[in-house]
């Protein structure tokens, strides 16, 4: 099967970080570097992970004024980027304008945007004033996305098909992936399988790949996809 897992090395030690990549980097479709590793160790660190020669997912869900955004995402010219995540509560000018931006690099990066997080469940959401349901939401914005030209989009699996009837040839990343049921903050979950089942294009796996042995636990999930 087609590599589809980026793991999501979101703690903040590089040399962890760089650790695990190593160990996996033949089993894998790229990593995912999110705020706290970036906060933490900047371009360097992202600079860091070019030896491997992956793709890299800057997972960072970008939202403010136009202005910052295509300030913020200048600096990251040059950087080994494939992937960088936007809300996609930006709105439709400064997505153009962060398309427009990120296309005029010398390497581009994709864009994927953000529709809900998988820790928002429908209580949640009207909780933050939206009264659409999350499916409802999650639709509306993919076709913001498609509108936009946006190379991607980030969703749980529960809204997959939803996206793939949007169009627009979006990618579909697939968050909130778990081998069973768990504690934590995530509400909108799949099991690798079940998302890959759905059409998920990729899965952003951390824990369940990163806690105990990197090697066992992709060789587990990747056998539960064959």
């Amino acid at each position: 099967m087609k590599k589809k897992i980026f793991v999501a090395l979101d703690n903040s030690e590089i040399n962890d970080a760089l650790n695990i990549t190593k160990e996996i980097k033949d089993y894998i479709a790229g990593i995912k570097l999110g705020l706290e590793f970036f906060t933490k160790n900047g371009p360097k660190g992202i600079e860091a992970f070019s030896v491997f020669n992956i793709p890299i997912f800057l997972d960072l869900k970008i939202l403010d004024i136009k202005n910052t955004v295509v300030k913020t995402l200048k600096t990251l010219d040059g950087l080994p980027i494939n992937y960088f995540s936007i809300h996609l509560l930006n709105g439709k000018d400064t997505l153009l304008e962060a398309k427009k931006t990120v296309d005029s690099f010398a390497r581009p990066i994709k864009l994927l945007g953000i529709t809900i997080l998988t820790s928002f469940s429908e209580t949640d959401l009207k909780e933050v004033g939206i009264d659409n349901s999350v499916s409802k939401q999650v639709d509306i914005l993919a076709n913001l996305a498609k509108k936009t030209g946006l190379d991607g989009i980030v969703c749980s699996s529960n809204e997959i098909k939803l996206v793939k009837d949007v169009g627009g040839g979006l990618e579909i990343f697939v968050p909130g992936i778990r081998l069973k049921k768990s504690n934590d903050e995530q509400k909108r979950t799949a099991s690798p399988i079940q998302a890959i089942n759905n059409g998920a294009d990729f899965l952003v796996i951390g824990r369940p790949i990163t806690i105990g042995s990197p090697l066992q636990n992709i060789k587990k999930i990747i056998n539960s996809l064959n």
